[in-house]
């Protein structure tokens, strides 16, 4: 007898299973065998193998069956993470509007915006300060430090905002226990 278990999955017909999806299920269960790989391919379909250091018994195929049969749940719920951070990633990268005007979100211009915030009182900082929109086009001229106080709170409280919107739509995957279910969340 084999020390390999093969299972078909038939959700995401030609991409490979993602071992991830496995992973969590299999640290929480005791097998008679030790398992020594996860394998995963495609041809028709998905497939997994689960290799283990001897023969496992009915009771490790049993177990094993009953993970495979999550995994589509498992394996739904992993790429809808992954879709909600490309979505709140496009979002962020999209910037903020302030003073009728479109400004980066960029990591370089978060950590612009926030040091001369944290500066914006410093009698250095001589204003007016030009910003330059996100596409170059344009530039809005921060006039004091009250004005470049409320461009720091826009573009940190859009970023907030874009974050809490992609936790709330994680939430609602977390608690989904249908496909269908998790399908059906939108950011």
């Amino acid at each position: 007898m084999s020390n390999t278990l093969r299972f078909s999955i038939e959700d995401d017909i030609g991409v490979a299973p993602d071992v991830e999806c496995f992973e969590s299920a299999i640290a929480a269960n005791q097998f008679d065998a030790e398992l020594v790989s996860i394998g995963v391919g495609v041809s028709e379909e998905g497939w997994v193998d689960f290799l283990f250091d001897s023969t496992p018994s009915a009771n490790d195929g049993a177990t094993m069956a009953a993970i495979v049969a999550g995994h589509a749940l498992a394996s739904a719920k992993h790429h809808k993470y992954k879709s909600i951070d490309k979505a709140t990633d496009a979002l962020v990268s999209a910037g903020f509007s302030f003073a009728g005007k479109q400004f980066s979100l960029s990591a370089n211009a978060r950590q612009r915006i926030i040091a001369v915030d944290l500066m914006r009182n410093d009698p250095a900082i001589a204003y007016p300060v030009n910003w330059n929109t996100i596409d170059d086009a344009d530039s809005l001229p921060i006039a004091d430090s009250e004005m470049m106080h409320g461009m720091a709170l826009t573009a940190m409280g859009t970023v907030r905002a874009y974050i809490d919107m992609g936790s709330a739509a994680k939430a609602q995957v977390r608690l989904a226990t249908t496909v269908e279910e998790v399908e059906s969340v939108t950011l």
